[in-house]
């Protein structure tokens, strides 16, 4: 009778260490899956403030689609025909151009900056940075350059 009991114990046992292994096997993957929920509310977060911007961004965009070709037609004029006349001359010029995309119907945008529109703010940083001036006239006549071919 003592070898049956001890023969039970040592099933038990086994038992017991079975049970406690799967118990830990348990633990881990509740651990693991904690860190996934974490991660994933993480995630769900940020994707709700990317949402936000792209809300936002969707909102510019759709704005400036009404006044693209308005805004390359004086930006293509800029390059072609101002580019030899001095900041004034093409503010003038600009202004004069301004009135006749509008009298023609053409949306252009409110806030037009030739710089913004045609310019690389990585490539123009890249100038300041080489020491090139950093006022308005500067950036637009290299942009110009950037831009044109030579004939």
């Amino acid at each position: 009778e003592l070898e049956e009991l001890e023969s039970n114990l040592s099933n038990l046992k086994s038992q017991l260490e079975e049970k406690e292994a799967e118990v830990k096997r348990l633990e881990d993957e509740i651990g693991a899956f904690r860190v996934r929920k974490e991660r994933a509310l993480e995630l769900f977060e940020g994707l709700s403030g990317e949402e936000q911007k792209w809300v936002y961004f969707n909102r510019i965009l759709a704005k400036k689609f009404f006044s693209v070709q308005a805004d390359v037609l004086l930006g293509a004029g800029i390059i072609t025909y101002l580019r030899i006349f001095t900041q004034k001359q093409r503010d003038r010029m600009e202004d004069k151009w301004k009135e006749l995309i509008r009298r023609y119907n053409l949306k252009l945008a409110d806030d037009f900056k030739f710089n913004a529109i045609f310019g690389d703010q990585l490539v123009i940083r890249q100038w300041i940075f080489n020491e090139l001036p950093s006022d308005s006239f500067s950036i637009q006549n290299a942009i110009i350059l950037h831009r044109s071919k030579k004939y």
